[in-house]
């Protein structure tokens, strides 16, 4: 455990970060994120900025109807705020579908849908970097008018607030509307949201990506030409003006059903778009378009084939190479013809449309069970961290994951490393990149065997790179020395260091890792005896990339 001490006053204890683990290099015992009564589910995550994540889900542990909590980690593995969560909507009707983004001030900005007027609105909070609410208590309304409105996606606005999309069913069928909400919470755009998309028939699954520019760009499926959806896009600048023709450009018009699309920035102030395509009428492929700042297709008409293997290819997933190079896409494929089984495979393409890796994509599993519910972040080098579910013998899954670099070559164990394999299921993974070329995973969690809660952990297992120095430099010691209760690690030049995010490992005489309580504050680390047996140990402090090593004694 590793969190902020603070002694004294009640008022200091409000700001108090409580951590009750470490990432743990076991993937069956990982790291608790909410272990509460009754089920915690359906996960959102941002980064932190500080190569930690803030996670938030659904919670139904003050009764029936889902409300909304959050947790922040740090780049150890520390939960910062309140055990189990800190509460972000707690009113007596029902909250879902989350959605997150940092703040661009070490906080967080969270919508969801809210029934406490009996149809579906939206509301949002912002959290700051302590958990602590800066908006009102429950939210502030986004989007609260007759019928339902619902789905809502987010991006920063790049002044610390946001811009929300969202379908909504006010003129009686379903269209696509967007607002902007300011760092205090305030609407800065018309009262029920400018519409981004009134044609007829159903538009659906709205995308939200920034441009850069205090605006954003925005896909969704759309059923204007009759049964079959299409997929239509537009841009709209920070005031809520539409840049492109009204009701969005054609991304994919062509026969039969194209849906569920997602998008990524190209690097060049456009936007790429991949989304699953049935025009073949057998089963869906997977197609993608690139449109420039002006909304023209860069590609060729109705995009370019990303994987048109046998059998279905759905489930995608999209991220930036980390470059300016191009896209990968990550999927779930079908074209092994095992009954009810899918394999994850992923592809490279570059700013033309044209594939970097095998054709119809590189494999990165080929189990006879199943792996679905694929998503990936950049490793920050040109390549890519892929996670999933796994299936295992006994209708449980698992949580597993793969790395590829630049070049498609796979960097882990055949079939991936186990992140999560505790007993029961461990299934709906979400991740977040750290910055810092790894991932920050959390998932769904039933090991307990009654309900699911929330676990998370962190690839890769072991840190990597720092450089060696003179603890001595830094006029370091621990005191007292053995120790009977509590003992302290100080290092003066404090303001060098960035204690916060320091990890310290503990080990004995025989090499193996034990674990000893810590706190953090200003001037360093409070160590705590308590079941410790007595004895010589060793700690290995990597922080700000350096890395120092010490002993200490635990008495009697």
């Amino acid at each position: 455990m590793k969190s902020r001490y603070f002694a004294g006053t009640f008022i200091s204890m409000l700001f108090c970060h409580f951590g009750y683990s470490q990432w743990n290099t076991n993937s069956t015992i990982n790291t608790p994120i909410a272990v509460a009564a009754n089920t915690q589910k359906n996960v959102s995550l941002s980064s932190d900025t500080k190569k930690g994540a803030f996670i938030i889900w659904e919670d139904k542990r003050n009764g029936t109807s889902d409300d909304v909590y959050a947790q922040r980690i740090n780049s150890a593995g520390v939960n910062k705020w309140a055990v189990n969560g800190v509460p972000v909507c707690i009113n007596n009707a029902e909250q879902n579908s989350i959605s997150s983004v940092e703040d661009g001030n070490g906080g967080v900005i969270i919508t969801w849908d809210d029934y406490r007027n009996g149809e579906s609105d939206i509301y949002a909070q912002r959290l700051d970097s302590n958990g602590v609410a800066l908006w009102a208590t429950n939210g502030v309304p986004v989007c609260s008018k007759p019928l339902s409105q619902k789905g809502t996606k987010l991006v920063s606005d790049g002044a610390g607030g946001a811009i929300v999309v969202w379908q909504d069913s006010l003129l009686g069928s379903t269209d696509i509307y967007a607002q902007r909400i300011s760092n205090t919470g305030t609407l800065l755009w018309t009262s029920a949201g400018v519409p981004i998309c009134t044609s007829p028939l159903k538009q659906i699954r709205p995308r939200i990506q920034s441009d850069n520019a205090g605006g954003a760009f925005i896909v969704w499926q759309d059923r204007r030409m009759g049964v079959e959806p299409d997929i239509y896009a537009q841009r709209i600048n920070g005031s809520g003006n539409p840049l492109w023709a009204v009701n969005g450009v054609v991304v994919c018009n062509a026969i039969n059903s194209q849906s569920y699309p997602k998008m990524r920035a190209d690097g060049s102030n456009g936007v790429i778009i991949a989304w699953q395509d049935k025009r073949n009428a057998l089963d869906f492929d997977i197609y993608a378009q690139r449109l420039n700042a002006s909304g023209t297709a860069l590609w060729a008409t109705n995009g370019v084939p990303i994987a048109v293997a046998a059998d279905n290819q759905e489930e995608l997933d999209i991220i930036t190479d980390g470059g300016s190079n191009g896209i990968i896409i990550c999927w779930a494929d079908h074209r092994s013809f095992i009954a009810n089984n899918s394999d994850i495979y992923v592809q490279k393409i570059d700013l033309s449309g044209n594939p970097l890796w095998t054709l119809n994509g590189i494999a990165l599993t080929g189990s006879t069970f199943d792996q679905k519910n694929a998503n990936i972040v950049g490793d920050g080098s040109g390549g890519a961290i892929v996670v999933w579910q796994d299936s295992v013998p006994g209708s449980q899954w698992d949580v597993r994951s793969q790395k590829l670099n630049s070049n498609g070559a796979i960097q882990w164990a055949l079939n991936g490393i186990n992140i999560g394999n505790a007993a029961n299921s461990q299934a709906q993974v979400g991740s977040i990149a750290d910055g810092a070329g790894g991932c920050i995973y959390a998932w769904e969690d039933k090991r307990n065997g009654l309900d699911d809660d929330i676990y998370a952990q962190h690839s890769p297992f072991t840190t990597v790179g720092f450089t060696t120095e003179d603890f001595s430099a830094y006029g370091g010691k621990v005191f007292p020395s053995p120790f009977n209760s509590t003992a302290r690690l100080i290092i003066n030049n404090k303001e060098k260091l960035d204690f916060e995010n320091g990890v310290i490992r503990f080990t004995n005489l025989a090499g193996n890792e034990v674990f000893i309580r810590y706190t953090v504050n200003e001037n360093g680390y409070l160590l705590f005896k308590e079941n410790t047996p007595p004895g010589v140990y060793f700690y290995d402090l990597n922080i700000n990339s350096q890395r120092f090593v010490g002993k200490l004694i635990v008495g009697e």
